[in-house]
This record gives C-alpha cells, sequence and structure tokens, in this order.
C-alpha cells in the first residue's frame, strides 16, 4: 500500500507517510464504507428505509466532493483514508 499511497502524493513522502494518520481502514468498498459511517455517527436508520438508501452514490459524492481518497490494492481490498 506504501508505494500506491506514495504515488498518490507525487512522491512527498511526508504527506504519504501524514496520510496514515487519517486512515479509517479497509473496506469491500467504499459504498460499504458510506453504510458504516452513517450508522456509525447519524441517527438510526428505520428499518422500512435501510434499503432505499444508495450507498454507491453516497461513496461517490464522498470522494467526489474530497473528503475521502481511496487506495485500492486488489478485488474486494479498498483502503479509505480522510483528506486534510
Amino acid at each position: 500500500m506504501g508505494g500506491k499511497l506514495l504515488a498518490h502524493f507525487c512522491g512527498d513522502l511526508d504527506d504519504a507517510e501524514a496520510a496514515f494518520d487519517e486512515y479509517a481502514g479497509q473496506f469491500e468498498s467504499l459504498a460499504d464504507f458510506a453504510e458504516e459511517q452513517t450508522n456509525d455517527t447519524g441517527p438510526e436508520i428505520p428499518d422500512a428505509l435501510k434499503f432505499y438508501i444508495d450507498w454507491t452514490a453516497m461513496a461517490r459524492d464522498m470522494e467526489l466532493n474530497g473528503d475521502v481518497f481511496t487506495i485500492e490494492l486488489g478485488f474486494d481490498q479498498v483502503h479509505v483514508f480522510w483528506s486534510r
């Protein structure tokens, strides 16, 4: 993961090392991360509404808005970092 993280920061070793302080964990997808974040930090979602939430779209927006960035190492291996 270190090499891909270093490439993400265009070879800036200090920024790559600092990114580990913002590491959110490994997930099967960014959508799984968005769902977990929402469930951990937001109000409880009623069971009748859970299947109507588009976690993939929410995850895409998190990344497009610059809230997070990801490093993918393989199938179902998405490492998520909070952006600074």
